[in-house]
């Protein structure tokens, strides 16, 4: 499931920015590999509403966008290009906060331009449902 949106996170950059290097892959360490980079940040589960079927199993993914390009202007109008992209794609959420400086630091790359996107994958679950009652138990005590 979670390759599925990698793919499709993909595909959505390539489509966006067509004729540049998109790979799924944390940010360099260097300008020299121009191009857009996925990178997956979380997992989080999401909370199921409790009702008389089984709901599906729901999962939010944040995905780390950047780009990288020898001229920072290049990078800027691409990083601009998809992030108005994804604020427009009503499934996905685009993160209001800036990444930590600690994940970059983890990253080991100085702070730069990007953005999170949020987004939703769901496992349907099989529902198994009890056979359906026929009689009550008042009706099988007087049977007896």
């Amino acid at each position: 499931m979670i390759d599925q949106m990698d793919e499709r996170l993909l595909a959505w950059a390539r489509k966006v920015v067509p004729d540049v290097a998109a790979q799924i892959a944390p940010p360099p360490d260097d300008e020299a590999n121009a191009g857009v980079r996925i990178h997956l940040l979380t997992i989080q589960p999401v909370n199921a509403p409790r009702g008389a079927r089984r709901p599906p199993l729901e999962l939010t993914l944040s995905y780390l966008v950047t780009t990288f390009a020898a001229d920072a202007r290049d990078a800027h109008r691409w990083l601009g290009t998809l992030a108005f992209e994804a604020m427009s794609t009503p499934e996905w959420q685009v993160a209001d906060e800036p990444l930590p400086v600690d994940v970059w630091r983890a990253f080991g790359v100085p702070p730069r331009p990007s953005f999170v996107v949020r987004m939703p994958v769901r496992f349907a679950r099989e529902e198994h449902l009890a056979p359906p009652v026929r009689s009550t138990v008042l009706q099988l005590q007087q049977e007896d």
